[in-house]
C-alpha cells in the first residue's frame, strides 16, 4: 500500500464544539466519582431508579460550580484547539473541504526507468507530430528517476498550437499513461490565473484553484495540470 503524505498544514480534532467537550468532561467526572465510591459501570447501570439511585446520583453528579468550571475549561480547550488547528480563519465550508485530506494523499510513482521509455514510446506511436513535447516529458521522467526522486515530477511546460492539433488529447494520454489525474485548463475560455491560483478570501466567489481542488477530490498529491493555449 503506497504511503500517504500530509500536504495541508492543519490539524484535525475529534470534538468540534464546546458542548461536546463539556459533555465528555462531565462523563469523565462522573466515572471518576463512581470509581471512587467503588461502584462498577455494570452495578451502576443495573440500579433501578429509586432512593438508592437518587443518593448515588447526588454523590457523583457535579454541582453548579463544578459544572461552570468544566464549561469554562471546555471553551479554553476549544480555543487552544482552534489556534493549534491552523483553521481558525476558515468557515465551516472550507473546513469540510479540508477534512477530506485528513488521511493525507498518495503520490504517483514510476517503478522503474524503463516505464518512462514505455510512456514516451506509446505517446510517440499515437501522436508522432507531438514529438517535441513527448521528448521533453521523456527526458524529464528519466532525469526524475535517475535523481532518486520517489515520485513523478514534471517541470512546467506549455502546449501552444492551433485548435485541433491534439494538445488536449496528448495531455490526457500522458496523464493516463502515468496514472495521474489531469486538470485541463483552457486558457482561451477562462481566466487562467484564477483557475490555477484561485481567488483570495474576501471575494464573494472565493475558492481554491482547480489543481488544489483536483488534489482534494482525487487524494493524489501530484496530479497533472495542463494549460492549453490556442495561437
Amino acid at each position: 500500500m503506497p504511503a500517504k503524505f500530509q500536504i495541508a498544514d492543519v490539524r484535525f480534532f475529534p470534538c468540534a464544539s464546546a458542548t461536546e467537550i463539556e459533555n465528555r468532561l462531565l462523563e469523565a467526572f462522573e466515572r471518576f466519582r463512581r470509581k471512587s465510591l467503588g461502584i462498577s459501570e455494570q452495578q451502576f447501570y443495573e440500579l433501578e431508579k429509586g432512593g438508592e439511585w437518587a443518593e448515588i446520583m447526588d454523590l457523583i453528579c457535579p454541582n453548579q460550580k463544578q459544572t461552570a468550571r468544566m464549561r469554562r475549561r471546555a471553551h479554553r480547550l476549544l480555543d487552544i484547539r482552534e489556534r493549534a488547528s491552523g483553521m481558525g480563519h476558515l468557515g465551516q465550508t472550507e473546513r469540510k473541504r479540508l477534512s477530506s485530506l485528513r488521511g493525507g494523499v498518495r503520490l504517483v510513482q514510476l517503478e522503474r526507468e524503463h516505464r518512462a521509455d514505455e510512456i514516451a514510446a506509446a505517446l510517440h506511436a499515437e501522436m508522432p507530430w507531438m514529438d517535441r513535447a513527448t521528448s521533453f516529458v521523456w527526458d524529464a521522467l528519466r532525469a526524475n528517476l535517475r535523481s532518486g526522486a520517489a515520485t513523478v515530477r514534471l517541470p512546467p511546460m506549455l502546449l501552444s498550437g492551433p485548435p485541433g492539433v491534439g494538445k488536449s488529447y496528448w495531455a490526457r494520454s500522458l496523464a493516463a499513461l502515468i496514472g495521474a489525474p489531469l486538470e485541463l485548463i483552457d486558457a482561451g475560455n477562462e481566466p487562467a490565473g484564477f483557475a490555477v491560483a484561485g481567488s483570495q478570501k474576501g471575494w464573494a466567489t472565493a475558492q481554491p484553484g482547480r489543481p488544489i481542488e483536483l488534489i482534494r477530490r482525487q487524494h493524489i498529491g501530484n496530479p497533472i495540470s495542463s494549460w492549453v493555449f490556442a495561437s
